[in-house]
Formats: structure tokens, C-alpha cells, sequence
């Protein structure tokens, strides 16, 4: 009697490891897409914050240019088109990062090209 325990029990012990490594599996595998779906949400967040900030940006050289329309001075316009300047500057960095795939780096070409251009245009 005992020894036909003792021939079952190996396979039983088996039987248990492989239901023991079947579950952690499973909790792993669980785990792996809560983590793959708050990966995506914070995303989908980050690029809507890239969003609202280059609009935001936008609209405060929006602002600026209808001041410019007031302004009387010319060094205080040519401060303001400064300032214009590298919002633009940000805001494009924002835009970039929101048509990237990888959110975490910019092609400094495609960074630097439409600036190189918008500088050459003379502006009023």
C-alpha cells in the first residue's frame, strides 16, 4: 500500500507545482494588462496636455499679435515679437511631441526646419 503512495505522490506534487505556476501566470498575465491599459491612459492624457498647452500657446501670440496692432514703440514691438518668437518656439516643441509616436523625443530636423523657415519671413 505504501509504495503505491509513494509512486502517485511524485506525479501528484507535479500536478500542484504546475497548477501553483499556472495561477501566478495568470495573476502575471492580469497585472501585465492593467499595466499595458494605464500605460495607454496616461498616453492618451499626455498627449491631450501636449494639446492644450500648444492651443493655449496659441492664443496667447494670438493676443500678442493684436497688441502688436496698438503698439506705438518700436523697441517695445520688437520685444513682444521676441516673446512671440519662442512661445512659438514652445508651442511647436508641443506639436511635435503630440504627432510623434514616440512621446519621449523629437527629430531635431523636423524641429528645426519649419523654425529656420519662420524665421527668414519678414514679419511687420
Amino acid at each position: 500500500m505504501f509504495s503505491g503512495i509513494a509512486l502517485i505522490r511524485p506525479v501528484f506534487e507535479r500536478i500542484f507545482r504546475y497548477e501553483r505556476e499556472l495561477a501566478e501566470s495568470e495573476r502575471r498575465i492580469a497585472y501585465e494588462r492593467r499595466l499595458k491599459g494605464s500605460f495607454e491612459e496616461k498616453e492618451v492624457l499626455l498627449r491631450e496636455l501636449h494639446q492644450r498647452t500648444k492651443n493655449c500657446m496659441q492664443v496667447i501670440c494670438s493676443l500678442l499679435d493684436l497688441g502688436l496692432a496698438q503698439c506705438k514703440y518700436p523697441e517695445i514691438a520688437e520685444e513682444v515679437r521676441e516673446i512671440e518668437s519662442r512661445i512659438r518656439s514652445m508651442s511647436l516643441v508641443h506639436e511635435r511631441l503630440d504627432n510623434s509616436e514616440d512621446l519621449s523625443r523629437i527629430d531635431l530636423a523636423d524641429y528645426i526646419m519649419p523654425r529656420l523657415s519662420e524665421r527668414s519671413i519678414p514679419r511687420g
